[in-house]
């Protein structure tokens, strides 16, 4: 499953949902961008 709530083609910043991944993007130049995944995090115990 792939949900992306907005991207960096419209934007400065991006989240969304990579089958149980979630990520989010922060374009500070337009050679530098800043991320933070999460891995599992709709992993059931």
């Amino acid at each position: 499953m792939r949900k992306r709530v907005n991207n960096l083609d419209r934007g400065r910043t991006a989240v969304g949902f990579v089958d149980d991944d979630f990520y989010a993007e922060h374009k500070l130049t337009n050679n530098l961008t800043l991320g933070l995944q999460e891995h599992g995090l709709l992993q059931t115990v």
